[in-house]
């Protein structure tokens, strides 16, 4: 049985996102969704948070990829692996 908790999260993630942009009047796409949680992941690799770092890589591998979630994204062993989000 897969533990689906990371792609709900994820979900929870991507709407929390589109909450924050429309209360921002900034208008809700994949760009501006992608934009504001490449921002998130950002802060997650500066603060070392491989869980929530996880979360928004599903999240943006979710947008990429109309709801698959690639499993690209991982913080194995505290090392960084890089997803190419283009």
């Amino acid at each position: 049985m897969n533990n689906v908790y990371p792609e709900k999260q994820a979900s929870i993630l991507i709407g929390d996102a589109a909450t924050q942009l429309s209360l921002q009047g900034i208008n809700i796409d994949h760009v501006s969704l992608s934009y504001y949680l490449g921002k998130k992941l950002e802060y997650a690799r500066s603060i070392n948070d491989c869980l929530y770092a996880e979360v928004i890589c599903i999240a943006l591998s979710m947008l990429k990829e109309n709801a698959k979630s690639s499993g690209q994204c991982c913080c194995k062993y505290k090392e960084w692996i890089e997803v190419s989000l283009d």
